[in-house]
């Protein structure tokens, strides 16, 4: 998390990034002392200095889908720039793609890869991760639901061991 944070950061300070959205809930790694992945993000880029006025929290998305979906809610224009590692950000595309193709997001959205590394952990994560991800978009973005089964203990378990 802090790698991403940190890039995050720098982004906004080359960029000019009008805000910078800090989402996330639970995850398997969460530093107890934080109650959401995405508080724990917004107190590395108050440290990295993104002004608090420009970061929106985001701790309702359980997965993925609830990320971008509440993400982009609170984005107005046509160009978002998004922090991961390269497949958490293939996973990221296809969800806007499949929005963008069921009129939930506009078309004209345009997204900027902004790249972490990739560690083990996160690249024998994102086998199911992936998975899950395309069954849940079968009725649809908005509808979309990640099942807490199997699948779910297997990429959580896969993420504990590897990190």
């Amino acid at each position: 998390m802090r790698e991403k944070s940190v890039q995050a950061a720098k982004y906004y300070h080359e960029h000019g990034a009008r805000v910078i959205i800090a989402s996330g809930g639970e995850t398997p790694l969460l530093d107890p002392k934080y109650k959401s992945e995405a508080e724990m993000i917004c107190n590395t880029l108050i440290k990295e200095g993104v002004p608090k006025d420009k970061i929106i929290l985001d701790e309702e998305s359980k997965d993925n889908v609830g990320n971008i979906v509440n993400s982009l809610r609170h984005v107005h224009g046509h160009d978002i720039g998004i922090v991961s590692y390269p497949k958490h950000l293939d996973r990221f595309e296809h969800i806007i793609e499949k929005g963008k193709e069921e009129g939930v997001f506009d078309k004209n959205l345009r997204v900027h890869r902004i790249e972490t590394n990739q560690s083990l952990a996160e690249r024998l994560y994102e086998i199911p991760a992936g998975i899950i991800t395309k069954r849940s978009l079968r009725k649809g973005v908005n509808s979309a639901k990640i099942p807490e089964g199997l699948m779910k203990k297997v990429a959580n378990y896969l993420m504990k061991k590897f990190s």
